[in-house]
């Protein structure tokens, strides 16, 4: 999304959830937040196609 404007979201998951995420964004040299971010998009295009 070239040039998109952005909003912050806050959100609050489970210890366990959030050491779990914490690894994936290592693992992938990203930020948390950028990987959480990656994630609610994905996950939102993949509910507006399932409609």
């Amino acid at each position: 999304m070239s040039g998109a404007r952005t909003a912050r979201v806050c959100v609050s998951v489970s210890s366990n959830t959030h050491e779990k995420l914490r690894a994936i964004a290592a693992e992938e040299g990203r930020s948390l937040s950028n990987l959480c971010a990656h994630l609610l998009e994905q996950a939102l295009e993949e509910r507006i196609g399932a409609r």
